[in-house]
């Protein structure tokens, strides 16, 4: 009856208007067509939603005339939902206004309908009647289902009743012409939605936007990608009537009101009933009211003659009681004596003064977005905090804040351009369902990067290991089956903000380029040559979270291990989902495994060593980092390890016994998966920071050599103390063949036979060094693989001499104090 009624109505109106040239506007919600107005001059908001909704509609109607044929009438385009969440501000009742141009009508010529949001014909008025210059977006109102003061009820059921006599005639002639077409116009409309969705692309961040900008998205137009510019966001955030409740960790509810352009924010117990949450809103409504009134008279008394602005012009009237109410989504008033804790899922929106109000729950607070680094041009920027796993439902995209129409890109992970030097950028982020929820992060300016040529030197390195064009190729076996692996200790910020690091280890360096903000972009473009496997180490919990997560959250599976609770250091890992699918991850810490019964011979005979060694070990907080795989092409299993060994100078005894306890869990776990999967080929692939140089017993070990009861390694147990963890006390480093000592000392016999083989991607000929600080420089990383994984080619070395004035490689285009190694292997 509603849908008769609504359609009946419509169709009058559209024969009153039989020839006029305008065209309509139909808007509808939830698929039923509830408002419309004359096509006037549409503002910025309107014009974008033409894009983005269904148009071209034709209305077929009679006409009065026997043998005429039927008629019709172009829509300018129509709308099937609710659009931006606008609502009225201005407390005055929503109308509608239809400008009439009929000749045949008994209305006077250039006269207004108005029409309440319910659709009643209210009264005639003239032109000049003050909400017909009211902006376009009273279009967009929030209907209120169900819930009618029945004052204005009853007063607009009798202006109807009065004014729409003449028309009752014309209502009969059009009655069958309704039932005919009613059918076909849901169908159609259906139909065309769906098709029309299909066709049209609204969001910035497909491929088909991307395409549409020209090289990085410089100088584009931002209506060109139906994107809201920032002044159009803000126009709706202004005009709009929202209640946003979110969740808090300490047994409360964060509340905020907005309405009538007032803001309010609340901290409510969830255990509270919620007329404690509706006393408290009046309570504080009332005081802005109040206040809105002082502002008002102040206003009046000193301007009598002036126009008052529309913001205060709202106040409310003395004596009007405000009243709130909320319902849940079948229009039910909520129990106010029920508990927030327990009612919360059910609010959908509440009722002030008769003004309905959304209610969003639990929305991500894009507000946390912001971004850490250093902004260079060539450098990609990395915002923190973003939504991770709901991308597709933002729009974002950078603008100059100089111009603030022109899109820079679409891209989440802009790249700024030369052109972009000395300009200041902003992100601009927002829920594609509701735009009112928005974000712009701070101003940053792109300066230019003062070591680019330095920079560029360092990776040609990477020009003998960059991807071949075949590897692209998806249907290219050999590409599938070749693996890239990074490994790479970025340097923690721990050990780059203490006075033994800024006296001594990276004196030669200006300390501003040991902040972790100056680093982020440079520790991005090193993990940023299509690897398939990073295994990284030395890793904060915060990058790891908030730089290399967000880099690599849509195609890398990702896994941390931090070497205490702090997670100020940690192994990271990620492998790339097109590659590899994730089966589990099995990470242990060192202190435990050499605790294992399995290992009770060697650890007993191992403490024998030193007296300490038993608390040493308690203290040391090594990490095994391991992930297995399957691979998708070959459908075999990959056990994929990342560790970082214990740095100590005199601790070659204690990283032989971390690297025998590594083995053994890799070995339980290839042959846990070898029992599993009995027809798959199960390979191992171990990266990290192992402390230990090629000519050691420890890569010796590594390799595929025993370790004997009387090897000289041993010795280190007796000149190695607790009280040597302070730096500066440290000997040089794998220099302690020259320490004296008469006592003979044995320690276990380590068997390499009864393990896993492994051998090292790279020989000492491929690269002279990974790790320089001060006098000391030598290789300590290394990428260790089963034997049946063969290596195609490794990535090389650097020249030393373009670190020389630095003493090392941290250095203002180098991050770390070490290098990045990397091989291609294949199946």
């Amino acid at each position: 009856m509603i849908w008769m009624n609504l359609l009946k109505f419509f169709v009058a109106t559209f024969f009153m208007l039989e020839k006029t040239k305008n065209m309509f506007c139909l808007i509808c919600n939830n698929n039923k067509a509830i408002k419309y107005v004359l096509n006037i001059k549409l503002n910025n908001i309107q014009e974008k939603a033409k894009h983005f909704y269904i148009n071209n509609y034709n209305i077929v109607f009679n006409t009065n005339k026997k043998n005429v044929k039927k008629k019709k009438k172009k829509l300018l385009f129509l709308l099937s939902k609710n659009f931006g969440h606008f609502v009225n501000r201005q407390q005055e009742i929503p109308f509608h206004i239809l400008k009439l141009n009929n000749n045949n009508t008994n209305i006077k010529r250039n006269r207004l309908f108005l029409f309440d949001h319910n659709f009643s014909k209210l009264k005639l008025c003239s032109q000049n009647y003050p909400g017909a210059t009211r902006s376009f977006n009273s279009i967009f109102l929030n209907k209120m289902d169900n819930y009618e003061d029945k004052h204005r009820s009853n007063r607009n059921n009798e202006m109807s009743n009065e004014e729409t006599n003449d028309t009752n005639e014309n209502n009969d002639k059009i009655q069958s012409c309704i039932l005919k077409k009613k059918a076909n116009f849901i169908a159609d409309f259906n139909d065309e939605k769906e098709n029309k969705i299909q066709r049209t692309h609204t969001n910035c961040d497909g491929s088909e936007i991307k395409q549409n900008i020209s090289g990085n998205g410089c100088n584009n137009d931002l209506k060109k990608n139906n994107i809201f510019t920032l002044k159009e966001l803000e126009e709706m955030r202004k005009n709009s009537n929202y209640v946003k409740i979110d969740d808090r960790e300490n047994n409360e509810f964060s509340i905020e009101l907005y309405f009538d352009y007032k803001e309010l924010k609340l901290l409510r117990k969830k255990d509270e009933p919620l007329s404690s949450l509706k006393n408290r809103l009046i309570l504080n409504l009332n005081k802005l009211y109040q206040k809105q009134n002082k502002q008002l008279n102040s206003i009046q008394n000193k301007n009598a003659n002036k126009i008052i602005d529309d913001n205060v012009k709202s106040g409310k009237e003395k004596g009007n009681a405000t009243t709130v109410k909320f319902y849940d989504k079948e229009n039910n008033i909520i129990d106010e004596n029920g508990i927030l804790k327990d009612i919360i899922d059910k609010l959908n929106y509440l009722v002030i003064d008769e003004y309905k109000i959304s209610i969003y729950k639990n929305l991500y607070d894009l507000k946390k977005i912001y971004v850490s680094m250093d902004v260079y041009a060539n450098h990609q920027i990395i915002p923190v905090h973003l939504p991770l796993g709901k991308m597709e439902d933002y729009t974002y995209y950078w603008v100059d804040t100089n111009d603030e129409t022109i899109l820079n890109s679409c891209d989440i992970f802009y790249k700024p351009t030369n052109e972009d030097i000395s300009k200041r950028i902003q992100l601009v982020i927002y829920d594609k369902n509701t735009p009112i929820f928005f974000h712009v992060t701070e101003e940053i300016e792109v300066k230019y990067h003062p070591f680019e040529e330095q920079l560029k030197i360092k990776e040609q390195r990477y020009s003998d290991f960059l991807v071949q064009s075949n590897q692209y190729d998806n249907n290219n076996n050999n590409a599938k089956n070749t693996i890239r692996i990074l490994s790479y200790n970025i340097l923690a910020p721990i050990y780059t903000n203490t006075k033994y690091a800024t006296e001594y280890m990276f004196r030669n360096i200006n300390p501003c380029y040991l902040k972790t903000n100056y680093r982020s972009h440079l520790l991005i473009r090193e993990i940023n040559h299509d690897f398939d496997i990073i295994s990284l180490q030395e890793v904060s919990e915060y990058l790891h979270t908030n730089l290399f997560c967000v880099y690599l959250y849509e195609n890398y599976y990702s896994s941390y291990k931090p070497k205490s609770p702090h997670g100020n250091d940690g192994c990271s890992l990620f492998v790339n989902k097109k590659k590899f699918s994730l089966i589990e991850y099995e990470n242990c810490e060192f202190n435990t495994v050499i605790r294992n019964p399995e290992l009770k011979n060697i650890y007993d005979t191992f403490i024998k060593i030193s007296d300490d060694l038993d608390e040493i070990i308690n203290e040391i907080k090594t990490v095994y980092q391991i992930g297995i795989f399957m691979h998708n092409n070959s459908q075999n299993i990959f056990i994929i390890a990342n560790t970082h060994l214990y740095f100590h100078s005199l601790a070659q005894h204690i990283r032989v016994i971390q690297v025998y306890c590594m083995l053994h869990i890799l070995e339980k776990i290839k042959n846990k998966y070898k029992d599993k999967y009995k027809n798959k080929e199960i390979y191992v692939i171990l990266n990290g920071d192992f402390n230990t140089n090629f000519e050691s017993e420890v890569f010796s070990f590594l390799q595929g050599n025993d370790v004997m009861e009387n090897s000289k390694l041993w010795e280190n147990g007796k000149l190695f103390k607790k009280e040597y963890d302070d730096l500066n006390k440290y000997p040089t480093l794998f220099n302690i063949d020259n320490n004296s000592n008469d006592q003979k000392i044995n320690g276990p016999y380590l068997n390499r036979k009864k393990f896993l083989p492994l051998y090292s991607a790279y020989k000492k000929v491929d690269i002279p060094y990974t790790n320089w600080n001060n006098n000391f420089i030598d290789v300590l990383d290394y990428i260790f693989l089963s034997p049946e994984l063969k290596v195609k080619r490794v990535l090389k070395g650097v020249d030393k001499d373009i670190f020389d004035q630095y003493k090392g490689i941290v250095s203002p285009f180098n991050p770390s104090d070490h290098l990045s190694i990397a091989a291609e292997i294949e199946l």
